[in-house]
């Protein structure tokens, strides 16, 4: 060991089975990372360690464990942060199909937010059965722990841990009033963030519905009603994402619109020019043309919008990414 003293017994297995560890902590993180993109759970970060031998050892002294790989649920490890607590549940349902939990421990529903401690959801489980044949040989029955929580829940873990407070008791009595402010400030952040997640799903669909029902004239543009305004006057065109459409209406308003009126009386005016350079310079190179016969590239709705615009001089004509956007 690093101290100078004589390695523990269990030293040996273990550093032969860190490989396996190694393995099974890329199985699980991959696993995540492609289950919660197909369910559509946002993740912030998946990621995965093997518990450092050093680490392990100074734990086994501290709580007098004999036998941590029977004892340690956490030699592998893995974190899923997620961006809003109405994802846990969404993510707890996932962990349970895709693995065969053993011990769950929620740390969230119920806790006190002025409780010291990291505020998360712990799963204990090893891989199904149906993980068989000679890649997951070596990797059956082994556990792993899962630990689930917001980005809020993961900032006050980060700060707690580089504080080097181990437990409620190591706070100074001095301290102890300001430490559980901050906690019950990231507790009321991750409430907000909730809050603030579903005001803008509901902005979204209601801006939809404004466009269905009125005309777009006195409508402010924001990401929402860009979004909607796009669908609408460009059907039958490749749909920009919302990344995309964010920096198209920082550049429209940029250029002095203010309302979608003002925007299609000037999309209108230009549409039959655009619709002629689109057909003599299509996006992309040359080389990137399809074959004779086959349509031309056509440029997305954001792509439709900022050429449109450059054109006429209300935007600078420069590219950024994708030149179809």
């Amino acid at each position: 060991m690093a101290d100078g003293t004589a390695n523990p017994p269990w030293a040996v297995e273990y550093l032969e089975q860190t490989p396996v560890f190694a393995r099974l902590a890329a199985e699980v993180e991959f696993a995540l990372e492609t289950i919660t993109e197909q369910r559509g759970i946002k993740t912030h970060s998946v990621t995965s360690r093997v518990k450092e031998f050093q680490s392990l050892a100074n734990k086994c002294r501290e709580k007098e464990i004999d036998d941590p790989l029977a004892e340690v649920v956490d030699l592998v490890g893995i974190r899923v942060v997620v961006l809003f607590l109405s994802d846990l549940p969404r993510l707890d349902e996932v962990i349970r199909k895709a693995f065969e939990i053993h011990e769950s421990d929620d740390k969230v529903l119920g806790n006190d937010p002025a409780s010291f401690g990291y505020m998360s959801i712990h799963y204990v489980g090893i891989l199904r059965g149906e993980h068989s044949g000679p890649r997951y040989d070596e990797l059956e029955d082994v556990r792993f722990e899962i630990q689930a929580r917001t980005i809020g829940m993961d900032a006050w873990a980060n700060v707690s841990h580089h504080l080097d407070y181990k437990g409620e008791s190591s706070v100074p009595e001095d301290l102890k009033k300001d430490f559980y402010a901050l906690s019950g400030l990231f507790y009321v952040a991750d409430q907000h963030f909730e809050i603030f997640a579903s005001r803008a799903r509901e902005s979204r669909e209601r801006a939809g519905e404004q466009l269905q029902s009125e005309a777009a004239s006195d409508l402010e543009i924001n990401l929402d009603t860009m979004e909607a305004f796009l669908a609408r006057r460009y059907p039958d065109r490749k749909r920009g994402d919302r990344p995309a459409i964010s920096e198209l209406v920082e550049e429209v308003v940029g250029a002095g619109f203010e309302t979608l009126g003002a925007l299609e009386v000037v999309l209108d005016e230009i549409e039959p020019q655009f619709l002629v350079e689109e057909a003599e310079n299509p996006p992309g190179f040359p080389d990137e043309q399809p074959p004779p016969g086959e349509p031309p590239r056509r440029f997305s709705d954001v792509g439709a919008v900022r050429v449109s615009l450059m054109s006429r001089g209300d935007l600078p004509s420069i590219f950024q990414g994708d030149p179809e956007n």
